[in-house]
């Protein structure tokens, strides 16, 4: 429909493959160093333009018992999970505001509105970014952005795998 995407991910030849398939940008990023999300709105700006739509769809999810989890895998989480689609948010809202035009679609998971075991990091990292999403949307409605969040459920995918 003529729009111009960049494709994102950390495997260089999924995202490669993925832009062909498409026509658009491949930009490798590793969301969970935080650097990286800032490289790579700069790059996706500097390559097609500024970013009018934003799909914050990284994630990753651990199983284990309360007992078991630990502070590593609990800061992962929730960095690439909420931290880092917060910090693209804030990255491209900027240029939202000031063409009154913008739209982001969060990818939480039905995780971010109810809870299951042996997932605490990956459930209160969903529920952050349903939180946060809620709270930009009431926020930048007015300057004509469109905040939305979609609550899949379990979609067979390598996270998926893993998981199981």
């Amino acid at each position: 429909m003529g729009a111009r995407v960049a494709v994102s991910g950390r495997t260089v030849t999924e995202i490669e493959a993925v832009a062909r398939e498409i026509n658009g940008l491949a930009v490798q990023a590793d969301l969970s160093a935080r650097d990286d999300g800032d490289r790579l709105i700069a790059k996706v700006s500097e390559e097609l333009g500024p970013v009018d739509w934003l799909v914050n769809n990284a994630g990753i999810a651990d199983a284990s018992p309360v007992q078991r989890s630990d502070d590593a895998t609990w800061d992962r989480v929730m960095e690439i999970n909420t931290t880092a689609a917060f910090r693209l948010c804030r990255s491209v809202v900027p240029h939202m505001v000031e063409q009154h035009y913008g739209r982001i679609v969060n990818i939480a998971s039905t995780a971010g509105l109810t809870g299951f075991a042996y997932t605490h990091a990956y459930v209160a990292s969903k529920h952050a970014l349903v939180g946060i999403t809620r709270s930009m949307a009431l926020e930048l409605v007015r300057m004509g952005i469109i905040v939305n969040v979609v609550c899949f459920g379990w979609v067979k995918t390598q996270m998926f795998e893993e998981a199981v």
